[in-house]
């Protein structure tokens, strides 16, 4: 019980079982366990962003962020817990900062989020490169692959001429994803399908 770790695990399965009361509750006992646990700090977050707690995630995402000016994580989480409260322009400020933080691992989950606010921001080049990167990142997945796939495809066309390029494109990224989805990786992307944008 007095493990930090343990409970951030306990958490995130059960935020991924769907049960996010018990999940919210496992990790903010292990925020308070330890402080420092980023993981667990992101993971709370994101849950309680996921349940509609949206000023609650955005406070305690500054409360990580505000002693930790160039953490990447710090900012990305504050940049999630803004874009799921509509603020799309300061979610992108942050990703974009965040983004650019020099770290020896990088997570391809920022980049995925950084292109998610940048196609709500009206900006799908830029959000496509960040959807390059996400797979450089992490191959396996299947919701950067995704986004990856959907992102030539645009709300508003400025001509005939880009409408089907852009459908040129589309195309043939979802020729790529589907020889990339072999039988083997099915089950795993299937709950990435209609995850993008």
């Amino acid at each position: 019980p007095g493990d930090a770790l343990t409970h951030h695990n306990f958490g995130v399965f059960l935020r991924d079982q769907g049960d996010f009361g018990p999940a919210i509750e496992h990790l903010r006992q292990a925020v308070q366990l330890d402080t420092e646990l980023t993981t667990a700090h992101e993971a709370l977050v994101g849950a309680l962003v996921a349940t509609g707690c949206g000023d609650e995630a955005l406070r305690l995402a500054r409360e990580f962020a505000d002693p930790r000016p160039g953490n990447g994580a710090a900012l990305a989480m504050q940049a999630a817990a803004l874009f799921a409260q509509g603020q799309v322009e300061e979610a992108v400020d942050l990703y974009r900062r965040a983004a650019a933080i020099p770290t020896p691992n990088p997570d391809s989950a920022l980049f995925l989020d950084y292109g998610y606010a940048l196609i709500a921001a009206g900006d799908a080049a830029e959000a496509t490169k960040q959807f390059v990167r996400a797979v450089e990142l992490d191959p396996r997945s299947a919701r950067a692959r995704v986004a990856l796939a959907v992102s030539p495809l645009r709300p508003i066309y400025d001509d005939v001429a880009q409408m089907e390029a852009s459908r040129r494109a589309f195309a043939r990224a979802v020729g790529e994803l589907d020889a990339w989805c072999t039988p083997a990786r099915a089950a795993a992307a299937a709950p990435a399908v209609g995850s993008s944008m």
